[in-house]
Parts: C-alpha cells; structure tokens; sequence
C-alpha cells in the first residue's frame, strides 16, 4: 500500500483552513436563493421538458434548452411575456381563491381550527390536573383527546382542494 503514497503538496492545516475558506465563499444552492419571479422553476417547455426561464427586458419566458443549445436542442424558439404568463396562470387561481363559496370555506376553516384550540387548551388543563392529582386514568383520557384534535398532515393540493369545492381532488 505504501508504493502507492503520494507525497502531500500542502500540511494538513493549510488543507483545512482552504476547505474553510470554500465552504465560507460557496454560492448557495438554487433552494436556499429566494425566487426572483414567482413561477421560477414551476413552468417547463411542452416539446423538451427544460424548464422555462426568464429573460430579457422587458422580462419573457423561453425555453432555457433553447436558448443554451440553439435550434439543434430544441425546435421551440418562442417567448411570451412574463406578466402574460403570470396573468394567464393566476388570474384563474385568484378567482377560485376569492370566490364567495370558497371564502366562506375558508372562514369555516378557521372556525374549526379555532374551535379545536380551544378544545387543546381544555384538554391540556385537564391533563395538568390530572398529572397533579396522580390519577393516571383522567390523564390517559386527556392525551387522548389531544391526540384526536392533532390534525392530518395536508398536502398543498388537499388543502387548496378543500378551499375551492374541488371534488377531483384528493381527500385529506
């Protein structure tokens, strides 16, 4: 195994202290960078499945495969104008989201959540009471009730289904 060994060109601390410096000066993944524009890295190209990217000013969406590769990576050379976009894709949404029935949902919503808090702070009261006085039965029962009110995880679509009536959508 010793034939092998190579030489080090640098001390070990000099290794280290180099490592430090490039972890401290490395661009931060694309995950912890906020989004420039709203729909950043949600919209792909129909032909190529690249995503799409903005460029120019004023701002216009294109196909980031095209505009690295040219026509040879992909045929769709069109652009559209982010605010078009934009409009186009949540104009849709901002009706469903503010419509009579799905705010009266999402008031309903925030009743039960509401009402389900209240019924928490009782249940945790009564396990307090029953930690303090030793009587595991009342305090089995109020772990219990707590437990029954923690609610399901939801994904976004569940949620944003059960604001707008969706009945397609998953159930939570």
């Amino acid at each position: 195994m010793d034939r092998y060994r190579i030489p080090a060109l640098i001390d070990r601390g000099t290794w280290n202290a180099l490592q430090q410096r490039f972890s401290e000066r490395a661009q931060p993944t694309r995950s912890d960078r906020p989004r420039r524009y709203l729909l950043s890295g949600l919209l792909t190209c129909e032909r190529c499945g690249s995503r799409l990217v903005v460029t120019s000013k004023p701002p216009r969406c294109a196909c980031g495969t095209f505009l690295n590769g040219g026509r040879a990576a992909c045929r769709v050379d069109a652009t559209a104008r982010l605010d078009v976009v934009e409009s186009a894709i949540l104009q849709p949404r901002k009706s469903e989201l503010l419509s009579l029935e799905a705010v009266e949902k999402f008031c309903s919503l925030i009743r039960e959540w509401h009402q389900r808090e209240n019924e928490d702070r009782e249940a945790v009261a009564d396990l307090n009471g029953a930690l303090q006085g030793n009587n595991v039965e009342a305090a089995r029962a109020a772990l219990r009730s707590l437990v029954g009110n923690i609610p399901v995880f939801q994904t976004g679509r569940q949620l944003a289904a059960r604001l707008t009536m969706n009945p397609a959508a998953p159930d939570a």
